[in-house]
């Protein structure tokens, strides 16, 4: 069994879990749940995606409830083999504050209900467009109507200069 400590500091709660060490922007709850392959952060005023160790195992995360706004580059090497993300309930607002998740090359199922960036025009195919792998978005089966827009038709250019654009930027 995995021995799991949470020290709360003022603004940072440190998370152990066997050797690991994950600190949590933002935070200042004793909540959550660890197994190998599943970890809710759930309910913990965390604001953006980071600082998580090498979780080779780690296949689902909830993070329902938090204050998350943006996700760190490079979160794909920390969570090579996550298959399901939840962020319902967060502070997404744009579409290019989703672009880092396209690192997530095995995600097949994510949920954004009740962030702000589901209301925007041509949310999904954007989504589709960064991970078209996804097969459930927002708890509703991605359609194939969906996956052609966002790999063939005139809005995937308009899709390339704006992940480009804010990369560059």
């Amino acid at each position: 069994k995995q021995e799991i400590r949470f020290l709360s500091l003022k603004i940072w709660v440190r998370l152990k879990m066997d050797s690991y060490t994950w600190l949590v922007e933002g935070s200042n709850k004793k909540q959550g749940f660890f197994s190998n392959h599943d970890t809710d952060l759930s309910d913990n005023e965390i604001q953006k995606l980071e600082n998580f160790p090498l979780l080779r195992r780690l296949r689902t995360l909830f993070l329902h409830n938090n204050h998350i706004s943006s996700v760190a580059p490079k979160l794909g090497e920390s969570l090579p083999k996550l298959e399901s993300l939840f962020l319902t309930n967060n502070k997404f607002e744009t579409l290019v504050d989703l672009n880092p998740l396209r690192e997530l090359s095995s995600l097949k199922m994510l949920s954004l209900v009740n962030n702000p960036v589901t209301k925007l025009k041509n949310y999904r195919v954007y989504v589709v467009h960064l991970l078209p792998q996804l097969r459930v978005l927002d708890y509703l089966k991605v359609k194939v109507s969906v996956i052609f827009s966002a790999l063939f038709s005139p809005f995937y250019m308009l899709i390339q200069l704006i992940s480009k654009g804010k990369e560059a930027g």
